[in-house]
């Protein structure tokens, strides 16, 4: 018994280390195992919709052309009304400022959309001043931004090269309907 007292005065950090790493893989042995017939079903999901996907090569002309127009309304749902313009502004703003970037020089231009009624075009340029790694972020939120909208041109320029700060001008297009659905 003193044997055991001075061996573990001795190595106490390590004894204490090795009881926790014990505890905590008693834990985590409780949860893996909690979780084993959740990652089963999630697995064979996953198996099944792999096995769909490679059987619907198959499919015929005419669930292929349903598909098609299903996916082309949903498409066309996703592109907002003309007088929602303003509050595509305001959520640029608000990207800008979420990225803590200076939005400047905003001007746009509306047009038809060539080959498509009831579609309306406004290009749109601005200026967007900032740190370098904010200005990345701020175009990484305008591709995966709900509207549709393209990115035409990007023009980066710093001052000074030792400094991250940047000046970005952007040219962009936004789709709109002309009138509701």
């Amino acid at each position: 018994m003193k044997l055991l007292r001075e061996i573990f005065r001795i190595r106490r950090g390590t004894i204490i280390l090795l009881a926790c790493l014990l505890l905590l893989d008693i834990i985590l042995y409780g949860v893996v195992s909690h979780q084993r017939p959740r990652l089963g079903e999630l697995q064979s999901k996953l198996a099944d919709k792999r096995r769909l996907a490679a059987a619907g090569t198959a499919r015929d002309a005419a669930t292929i052309y349903q598909q098609g127009t299903a996916d082309l309304k949903t498409f066309r749902d996703r592109i907002p009304v003309k007088r929602d313009f303003a509050r595509t502004l305001g959520e640029l703003f608000d990207l800008a400022s979420n990225n803590g970037l200076k939005l400047s020089n905003i001007s746009y231009k509306p047009g038809p959309v060539k080959g498509q009624e009831g579609l309306a075009v406004y290009e749109m340029s601005f200026s967007v001043a900032g740190r370098y790694p904010a200005v990345k972020s701020f175009i990484s939120d305008i591709l995966r931004w709900k509207n549709i909208i393209t990115i035409e041109t990007l023009s980066l320029n710093s001052a000074k090269a030792t400094e991250d700060t940047v000046d970005l001008k952007v040219q962009v297009s936004q789709y709109l309907r002309m009138e509701e659905r």
